[in-house]
C-alpha cells in the first residue's frame, strides 16, 4: 500500500514545491466501516504527506466538510453533489464531490478566502486554520 501510494504521488504532474496544503476528510467515528483497513490507508497517506512534502494534512470531519460546502453539517449526498456542482465540480459522483469540497476548503485555508461565501463556510475555515496553525 505504501509503494502504490508513493508511486501515485510521484506520478502526479505537479511541482511538489508548489503544494501548500493537503486536505483529507477526517474519519467518521460513528461509521460502520472497515476501521483497521481504513486506518492503515489513512496513516500511510498522512505519513507520505509528512515525509514527501513536510505537510500535516488538514483533517476536517465529514460534518465539517458538509457544513463548509452546504451550510449544514447534516446535509445528505444529493445536497453535497448539488452544491459541489454549483461551485464547479465536474462530476456527480459522491466521492469526487467530497474530494472537491476538501480541495476547495484547502484552497480557502491557504488563500484566506471563502469560496462558498457563507458564514457557515467561514466558521469551518476559521476552525480548520486555528487547529492547524
Amino acid at each position: 500500500m505504501y509503494e502504490e501510494t508513493l508511486s501515485w504521488i510521484e506520478s502526479v504532474d505537479v511541482d511538489s514545491s508548489q503544494i501548500g496544503v493537503v486536505v483529507m476528510e477526517g474519519p467518521a467515528y460513528s461509521a460502520n466501516t472497515k476501521a483497521f483497513s481504513m486506518g492503515e490507508a489513512y496513516g500511510i497517506f498522512k505519513f507520505l504527506c509528512a515525509s514527501e512534502y513536510c505537510l500535516e494534512p488538514l483533517t476536517p470531519s465529514p460534518k465539517e466538510l458538509k457544513k463548509y460546502l452546504t451550510g449544514t453539517g447534516d446535509a445528505k449526498k444529493p445536497k453535497m453533489k448539488a452544491f459541489a456542482g454549483v461551485l464547479g465540480c465536474p462530476s456527480k459522483q459522491e466521492d469526487i464531490c467530497d474530494s472537491w469540497a476538501a480541495g476547495l476548503l484547502g484552497w480557502d485555508v491557504l488563500h484566506k478566502s471563502n469560496t462558498p461565501g457563507t458564514r457557515a463556510a467561514l466558521e469551518v475555515i476559521s476552525k480548520v486554520q486555528k487547529e492547524h496553525s
